[in-house]
């Protein structure tokens, strides 16, 4: 079964990250296989859509390090005794930028035909 190509890049993304902060060991293995899948996606994108996806690639790694990061903060907020409406504040911030985050891996299953559309409720 194809994984859809923003789905792929999401994973790729989150890994990096990951990987980069020391939370997850993934060998080169893992990742050089998710890269490869997004090449092999890439044959059926006109170059027009191959400039839209490097860009959405960027916008979706910038996202995933945004939420990465606040994540973590509520995840220890009980150490770094934030207050509830700190907490409630990044929660909210963390749903908008996941929405941000669907809406482009949306985009990028769009124009590669791959996946489906993801709605925000």
């Amino acid at each position: 079964m194809q994984i859809a190509l923003g789905e792929l890049v999401d994973r790729l993304t989150i890994c990096t990250r990951k990987v980069r902060l020391q939370v997850i060991s993934a060998t080169e293995e893992e990742i050089q296989e998710i890269i490869k899948s997004i090449v092999e996606s890439l044959d059926t994108l006109s170059t027009e859509k191959k400039f839209a996806f490097i860009s959405d690639i960027c916008k979706l790694a910038d996202l995933n390090y945004q939420i990465w990061h606040l994540e973590f903060d509520l995840r220890t907020a009980e150490e770094k005794d934030l207050d509830d409406a700190l907490v409630g504040r990044r929660a909210k911030r963390i749903r908008n930028l996941n929405m941000q985050r669907n809406g482009i891996r949306s985009m990028i299953n769009e124009y590669s035909k791959t996946g489906y559309r993801i709605v925000n409720l």
